[in-house]
C-alpha cells in the first residue's frame, strides 16, 4: 500500500500526473482491459448468429424457413431475382440463395440498431455518468438476447435483433469511452485493441453453430454468455475525468482509494455538482457548434471515408464467400492484420500523419485495383478491410482526443452512428451488385474502386486536425 500525499487539494494535473503513474502498472488496469474486451466478443456472438452458413442452416431449420418470393426489392430472393432475369429459371442450391437472403436482412436490421444506438448512449452518458449507463443497457443487451433465443416467432427474433445489437453497440460505446478516461496517457491506444476480440468472437461464432444442431440452444447459450456483460459493467468504475467534470471530487478519491490502494490524506471537499438539466444539453451543444465544429466536421468527413472503406469490403466479402466459410477466413484474417499494421503507424507516425499515409495508401491501392488487378476481387478485399481497420481505429482514437469529458461520449456515439449508417449504406450496395449480370458487376466493381480513390484523396484533409501524440485529454469544465 502507498501514501501519498499532496500539501494541499491538487489540480486535475497534478492528480492526473499521480494517477498516470499508477494505473500504468497496475493488474487492476489489465482485468479492466479484459473486461471492456468481453463487450465487443459477446457483440460478434451475437451478430454471427446470422452471418456464417452453419448458424443460419440451423435459424432456417427452426423456422422452417423457405426463400422469398416478394417483389419487394430490399428483401427480394436470390432465386425470385435471377429468375427473372433467366428465363429458362435460375439453377443453384436454394440453400446457397437462402443463406445469402437472410445475412443480407438481418444485416440491414444490424445496421439499424448500430446506428441508433450510440448516439442515445453517448449522449446519456455525458449528461448522466458513464457507468449507470452501460450497465443499464448491459440488462437490456441481456434480457432482449434472452428474447431471441426462447420466441418462436421470426418477426419478433427480428425486432429483438435490431435492440439486442443497438444496446449492445451502446455499452461498446460508452466502455470504449470509459476504458480511454481510465487508461494513462501511454496505454491509451489500447483501448483500439479491445475491439480486436470481435475477430475472436465470429470465429467462436462459427466453431458453436458447428457444436449445437438446434436452433434454440445455440442462441440461448450466445445469449447466456451476456451475464458477464452485465458483471464487467458493474465491476468497471465510473469515469475519474466524468466525475471531477461534474465537481465530484470526493467520489473521486473514495474510488481510487478503494479499487488501487491509493491513500489521499488531503481533506477534500466536494464541489457544487451540476444539475442534470436540459440547460446542459443546450450548452454541450452551443459549445460544440461554436468552438469544436471544424473538428467534428473534419473527423465526421473522414469517419464516413474509412468506415465506408470497411464496410464495403466486409459486406463483398459477406456476399461472395458465406457459403464456402471463407468469408469468416478472409474477413478476420485481414482484420488481424489491419491491427498488427496499425501498432507501427500509430507509433510512427502519430494520428495525423498516420490517417494521411493509409488515405495515400488506399488511394494507390484502388488505382491498382482499376487498372492492373481487377480479376483478382478478393485481394482488394482483403486490402480493404486492413486499410479500412486501420482508419477507423484512428479516427476512434482522433476523436477522444479532440473533444472534452462533457462532450466526449456523445461525439464517440455519433461517429460510431456514421459506421453504422455506412453499414445500411453498403447493405443496399450490395443487394445491387449481388443481382446485378456478370458485366455489369465488373462495372459496379469499378465504382467502388473509384469511390476508394476519392476517398483515399480526400482523406487528406485530415491535415487540418492537429496532432495530439502525447497530450492528455482535455478536461474543462462545461459550467466554468
Amino acid at each position: 500500500m502507498r501514501r501519498v500525499l499532496f500539501s494541499s487539494e491538487p489540480s486535475e494535473k497534478e492528480f492526473f500526473e499521480e494517477y498516470n503513474k499508477f494505473n500504468g502498472a497496475t493488474p487492476w488496469f489489465i482485468l479492466i482491459f479484459i473486461l471492456r474486451s468481453l463487450i465487443p466478443l459477446c457483440l460478434a456472438l451475437q451478430t454471427g448468429t446470422f452471418e456464417f452458413s452453419d448458424s443460419i442452416d440451423l435459424y432456417v431449420e427452426h423456422f422452417s424457413i423457405t426463400y422469398n418470393r416478394t417483389d419487394n426489392f430490399i428483401f427480394q430472393s436470390s432465386c425470385a431475382i435471377k429468375s427473372k432475369e433467366n428465363e429458362t429459371g435460375h439453377e443453384c442450391a436454394l440453400q446457397d440463395c437462402t443463406q445469402r437472403d437472410i445475412a443480407l436482412k438481418m444485416s440491414l436490421l444490424k445496421s439499424i440498431g448500430f446506428s441508433l444506438g450510440p448516439v442515445f448512449g453517448g449522449v446519456f452518458s455525458d449528461v448522466f455518468g458513464r457507468r449507470i449507463v452501460s450497465l443499464s443497457f448491459s440488462v437490456i443487451w441481456f434480457l432482449s438476447s434472452l428474447v431471441i433465443a426462447l420466441v418462436n416467432n421470426k418477426l419478433l427474433v427480428e425486432i429483438f435483433y435490431s435492440i439486442t445489437v443497438a444496446s449492445a453497440n451502446i455499452v461498446n460505446v460508452v466502455t470504449f469511452v470509459t476504458f480511454a478516461e481510465i487508461a494513462n496517457r501511454k496505454s491509451r491506444f489500447l483501448v483500439v485493441y479491445t475491439i480486436m476480440t470481435i475477430i475472436l468472437g465470429s470465429f467462436m461464432s462459427i466453431s458453436f453453430a458447428k457444436l449445437f444442431t438446434v436452433w434454440k440452444y445455440f442462441s440461448t447459450f450466445v445469449s447466456s454468455i451476456n451475464v458477464l456483460i452485465i458483471f464487467a459493467c458493474w465491476y468497471i468504475p465510473e469515469s475519474p475525468r466524468w466525475l471531477l467534470n461534474k465537481n465530484k471530487q470526493r467520489k473521486v478519491y473514495d474510488q481510487l482509494n478503494d479499487v488501487s490502494g491509493l491513500i489521499y490524506t488531503v481533506q477534500v471537499r466536494n464541489g457544487a455538482e451540476t444539475a442534470m438539466k436540459i440547460e446542459i444539453l443546450r450548452l454541450m451543444f452551443l459549445f460544440l457548434f461554436k468552438s469544436k465544429m471544424k473538428y467534428f466536421l473534419l473527423i465526421s468527413w473522414s469517419m464516413i471515408i474509412s468506415s465506408f472503406l470497411y464496410n464495403c469490403s466486409k459486406m463483398k466479402a459477406l456476399l461472395n464467400f458465406v457459403n464456402s466459410g471463407d468469408y469468416g477466413v478472409l474477413a478476420n484474417v485481414a482484420e488481424i492484420m489491419g491491427y498488427l499494421f496499425l501498432l507501427p503507424i500509430y507509433i510512427f507516425l502519430g494520428k495525423r500523419f498516420g490517417l494521411l499515409f493509409l488515405y495515400i495508401l488506399v488511394a494507390i491501392q484502388s488505382l491498382f485495383a482499376m487498372f492492373l488487378a481487377t480479376t483478382e476481387e478478393i485481394y482488394h478485399v482483403a486490402f480493404g478491410i486492413l486499410f479500412g481497420t486501420c482508419t477507423v481505429c484512428l479516427n476512434l482514437l482522433y476523436c477522444l482526443d479532440l473533444f472534452p469529458t462533457f462532450l466526449r461520449g456523445t461525439m464517440m456515439g455519433i461517429n460510431f452512428c456514421v459506421f453504422g449508417l455506412t453499414m445500411v449504406v453498403t447493405t443496399f450496395f450490395a443487394k445491387v451488385d449481388l443481382f446485378a449480370p456478370e458485366d455489369e458487376r465488373k462495372l459496379n466493381n469499378m465504382y467502388y474502386y473509384v469511390i476508394f480513390l476519392c476517398g483515399g484523396i480526400f482523406g487528406l484533409s485530415v491535415f487540418l486536425l492537429p496532432e495530439t501524440a502525447n497530450q492528455e485529454l482535455p478536461n474543462f469544465k462545461l459550467y466554468e
